[in-house]
């Protein structure tokens, strides 16, 4: 057999310079990223191990136990990565506690053993209890990321699982009950070391792989973000603003939706500029999120200063008292506008509700609910603006107007007669 024929010193010390070099490779990988600090604590777990192995290797008695000790501290600051890694705190006395305990049982309590005359290698077992214990928990926190960490992850908690399980089936062997002698033979003390090693290996590249895989999940998510979201407010906009308008049209019995402008908005960045005129919309459009209540609700930018506010389920007594709760917020911002009556900016609103809003053949029920809400946004500024006006109903010929108000009612009362 190979393992036999080996000098295990001296295979513990190769393992541990492997061990290592994983984890300088890990501490050189970590970048700047979200999971740079998970990196960073796994890297140098590894070190730390690999400097326990070696210990353990060239060491007898107090010095094997400290090497052990510095294994388990390896292990528990890998648990802590992983904990990082899922979004979650470290547990310092956690991390501690086991490499205490350890020292505690292989010091004082094996002093006392020996006294008695009853030391074996059965007081060994604690330690690979104890590892195996950080190396389950290790799993379970990369279980709660494992959408995050992609098959990477599934595969890094399948090598954690399994390397606990040989630690508790070693820990196992080593009760003085145990009937599995075999099992403590140098060729499968070895063949533990190389699946050490292996292990170790293993999980390097899983790491690397993981943290990757949710970087790149990370971007794509930036990138559909961006792609739905208006680049000034970061509120959605108009594209995302009709898909989900569409969808909220099927689903709901009940929908209101409010157009919001800015009154004198021209005037007042003819006054005071365009940047100050991007700090007052992105002060509204930050006005109307703090409004919109998920879930469900939305707030968009529909284009130069107007913005939406959709609300499924609510009616018109709600769209009215969503209204003035967004006139009190326009109001608290205080934004200093010379060209309004009011010496400050002020919005007016259309509101347009519905129910059944999208029954069977009610084809382009959006677009009408939009126009609607806008007719009323106009009438709201033709009579003076900084108020808000619903209109009838959105299931009409609701038009925008673009004559006077007296001239267009003189039509509609001839076209009736």
């Amino acid at each position: 057999m190979i393992f036999p024929s080996l000098h295990a010193p001296t295979l513990l010390v190769a393992t541990a310079l492997v061990i290592a070099f994983s984890g300088l490779v890990l501490l050189l990988s970590r970048g700047r990223g979200r999971d740079a600090g998970s990196l960073a604590l796994w890297g140098s777990a590894m070190i730390l191990g690999a400097v326990g192995l070696a210990l353990t290797a060239v060491a007898q008695d107090r010095g094997d136990a400290w090497g052990s000790a510095a294994i388990l501290l390896a292990t528990a600051l890998s648990w802590t990565a992983a904990r990082r890694f899922a979004g979650r705190g470290a547990r310092p006395g956690l991390v501690l506690l086991g490499p205490v305990v350890w020292l505690f049982w292989a010091g004082p309590v094996g002093d006392g053993l020996e006294r008695a005359g009853i030391a074996g290698p059965w007081q060994a077992a604690p330690v690979f209890a104890i590892g195996a214990a950080y190396t389950i928990a290790t799993a379970l926190e990369l279980r709660r990321r494992r959408d995050e960490a992609g098959d990477a992850g599934r595969v890094a908690i399948l090598l954690l699982v399994l390397h606990a399980v040989l630690h508790l089936a070693r820990a196992a062997t080593l009760v003085p009950a145990a009937e599995a002698g075999w099992l403590l033979s140098p060729a499968i003390g070895l063949a533990l070391v190389v699946e050490a090693l292996l292990h170790t290996i293993g999980l390097t590249f899983l790491f690397l792989a993981m943290t990757k895989e949710r970087a790149e999940r990370q971007a794509l998510a930036q990138l559909r973000h961006l792609a739905l979201s208006d680049g000034l407010t970061g509120l959605a906009n108009r594209r995302h603003l009709d898909t989900i308008l569409a969808q909220a049209v099927r689903e709901n019995d009940r929908l209101a939706l409010l157009m919001v402008d800015v009154d004198h908005f021209k005037a007042f960045n003819d006054t005071y500029g365009h940047q100050p005129g991007d700090d007052c919309l992105r002060a509204i459009g930050g006005a109307l999120g703090l409004s919109a209540r998920p879930p469900g609700e939305m707030a968009a930018r529909y284009g130069g200063e107007e913005f939406v506010l959709l609300l499924p389920g609510a009616d018109e007594a709600a769209a009215l008292a969503r209204a003035e709760d967004i006139h009190a917020r326009i109001a608290a911002l205080a934004i200093p506008h010379g060209g309004s009556p009011l010496s400050r900016v002020t919005v007016s609103i259309g509101i347009a509700a519905s129910r059944n809003p999208g029954v069977a053949g009610e084809a382009g029920a959006p677009d009408r609910l939009l126009r609607a809400a806008d007719a009323a946004l106009y009438a709201a500024k033709a009579e003076g603006r900084n108020r808000t006006r619903v209109a009838g109903s959105f299931r009409g010929a609701v038009l925008r107007p673009t004559m006077p108000a007296h001239l267009r009612l003189a039509m509609e009362r001839a076209r009736s007669a």
